[in-house]
């Protein structure tokens, strides 16, 4: 659900929730390959690179070799820096959105539970 209403706010610029992690994945870390990716991202390599050829065929990212030259390292193109750039309000605001009703304090006590389920962790805090 709470996907959804991510997906709403990005559909006029025709971008996904997920999209738009993508893309701030790659923008913030300049260069990045798809296995760093696909863990940060909690996708497997072939989802990942289902996504990642919309993104090139958009033309919001770009592929170029790696340090060995068998590894590929995107980066955003600048009509993807664009995109970033008027999609991040859009962001931003339903995150406030989401925040206010959650109620105070309840994102505090989320996170960790969140993160229990992404790293398949069992103890508690």
């Amino acid at each position: 659900m709470v996907t959804q209403s991510y997906d709403e706010v990005f559909r006029p610029l025709g971008l996904t929730a997920m999209q738009f992690y993508l893309l701030m994945e790659i923008q913030t870390a300049r260069g990045i390959t798809p296995s760093v990716l696909a863990e940060r991202a909690g996708l497997d390599l072939t989802t990942l690179s289902r996504s990642l050829a919309l993104l090139e065929r958009n033309g919001w990212v770009e592929s170029g070799t790696g340090e060995d030259r068998r590894s590929k390292q995107f980066q955003l193109t600048k009509k993807g820096a664009a995109l970033v750039k008027r999609a991040f309000p859009k962001w931003q605001a339903a995150q406030q959105q989401a925040l206010a009703q959650l109620g105070p304090g309840a994102w505090e006590s989320l996170r960790p539970l969140l993160e229990r389920l992404t790293t398949g962790t069992t103890e508690q805090r």
